[in-house]
């Protein structure tokens, strides 16, 4: 205390006296700031009051990054790009329904070659994914023998 006595003496001040507090210096002694015209009831978050609507690409507009499950051809006009396992896709995704308490997703992306949008869609009572539109899946069997067949899809089978 002797030594708060010495410095508010240094500034001028008699001994002891105290400084009154602006009241920004108030609301910083808080920790945060609240705009006046802020009400939480009837406003909410103080970050929702200033307009914000989110920190990244999700909470703007509903924008996640997708990998492809399995590999597919793109099924765009003149386009039949080959579209590998694994390739990330910034992708929008969407609830589509339910399966039981599973929410089913629907993500939409478009090709890079040629820009024509594609849907896959989660699909739980299989534990894979559906390629709705706009891309042709690649699927694989596998024979019991040692020999592996490839199918596009389509009808053109290749045995290897």
């Amino acid at each position: 205390t002797a030594r708060r006595a010495r410095r508010g003496a240094s500034r001028g001040r008699p001994a002891g006296a105290r400084e009154a507090m602006s009241s920004l210096a108030a609301a910083q002694a808080d920790g945060f700031y609240a705009p006046p015209e802020w009400d939480p009831q009837k406003h909410g978050s103080r970050s929702k009051f200033q307009g914000s609507r989110g920190a990244n690409q999700w909470e703007k507009y509903g924008v996640i990054r997708f990998e492809l499950p399995q590999d597919g051809w793109c099924e765009g006009p003149d386009c039949g790009r080959h579209l590998a396992k694994g390739t990330r896709f910034n992708a929008k995704k969407d609830k589509a329904g339910k399966y039981f308490s599973t929410t089913i997703y629907e993500f939409r992306m478009k090709c890079p070659s040629c820009s024509h949008a594609f849907v896959i869609r989660t699909d739980p009572a299989n534990t894979d994914y559906e390629y709705v539109s706009g891309i042709r899946k690649m699927v694989e069997e596998f024979e019991p023998d040692g020999t592996e067949k490839v199918a596009d899809g389509g009808e053109e089978d290749m045995e290897r």
